[in-house]
């Protein structure tokens, strides 16, 4: 090999080596820094959408508490449980009525302490069915207030469904018996939905059991959270919080916060693997802008060193 075509190779190879090493610490830390940023970046957005859902939820199941409690206290309802000449047509109305201005109202009945129960639409019951002794009775009774019971699937319906009660009292104070609604969470569930985080980031509710009552895959409705971490983040005593966690081997991230009122956990929850392939991106023009400059360096090189060559 002549002196100059030496010289030049050295050259070319130096040349190389700089730009290879240039590009390639530049492209680890746009690629580190971008990462970052959108790491954050989801992580505030899916934090926030946390909260958003929880006030959205929120204000609709107090909607129902709010229904539930004027209907407890309306007077006519009152009335006509004096009344017994008229009463199952009055309250049939009352609770027809009730139910045409909540759509997602299953049903609305009414159980006295007399053990009578009215209920919209009517239904086919055993002679002998005694309202009284159901939980969400005697537990209304016993709490003196509102009522939540955990939700569960309808057998009837297949729907999940949530029922709440309230006392009802004349005008004396003593109890004349018990209002329930059963309320239908479809428009819960399809209001949940709506939320969006990144391309696969997907949200939970749970109850206070860690029991689903909204998730994307409908088969889980009804049944324990299928993640060790994530339901005990469901029992936990915090009421809202991150954190990460592996799910079929796969790192997630999650936010989560509780329904004031019903004490529900909605989970917010995304992969790690997104952020690798929205930023993989990245990588790729990293290694086509490193080849296309070595292309260009060493025909640079070429031209540059042809005086030494001769």
């Amino acid at each position: 090999m002549k002196r100059g075509t030496s010289i030049q190779v050295k050259i070319l190879v130096l040349i190389l080596l700089l730009v290879i090493v240039t590009t390639t610490l530049l492209a680890f830390l746009n690629f580190r820094v971008s990462s970052r940023t959108l790491e954050d970046d989801i992580k505030g957005s899916l934090t926030t959408m946390t909260a958003n859902i929880e006030g959205s939820v929120n204000n609709l199941l107090k909607s129902y508490d709010i229904g539930i409690k004027a209907l407890s206290e309306n007077q006519a309802l009152r009335n006509v449980l004096v009344d017994t000449m008229s009463r199952t047509e009055d309250i049939s109305n009352i609770l027809q009525n009730f139910a045409a201005s909540h759509e997602d109202v299953l049903s609305p009945y009414l159980a006295t302490v007399d053990k009578e129960l009215f209920i919209y639409p009517e239904a086919d019951l055993p002679d002998d069915f005694d309202p009284t002794s159901r939980a969400w009775y005697q537990d209304a009774v016993k709490r003196k207030s509102t009522l939540w019971t955990s939700p569960y699937i309808d057998a009837a319906t297949g729907k999940m469904i949530v029922t709440v009660a309230r006392p009802v009292y004349d005008a004396s104070k003593n109890l004349a018996g018990v209002i329930g609604i059963d309320i239908s969470l479809e428009q819960l569930a399809s209001m949940i939905s709506g939320f969006k985080v990144g391309e696969k980031g997907y949200f939970i509710l749970t109850d206070t059991d860690g029991n689903v009552l909204v998730h994307p895959n409908a088969e889980m409705l009804g049944k324990p959270i299928d993640s060790e971490a994530l339901l005990i983040a469901a029992n936990t005593t915090d009421y809202t919080g991150t954190m990460d966690y592996t799910y079929n081997n796969e790192k997630k991230f999650c936010a989560y916060t509780t329904i004031s009122l019903s004490k529900w956990r909605i989970f917010g929850t995304f992969s790690y693997m997104e952020i690798l392939n929205k930023t993989s991106t990245i990588l790729k023009s990293a290694v086509y802008t490193t080849l296309a400059l070595m292309v260009l360096a060493i025909l640079a090189g070429i031209i540059m060193t042809r005086p030494v060559i001769k």
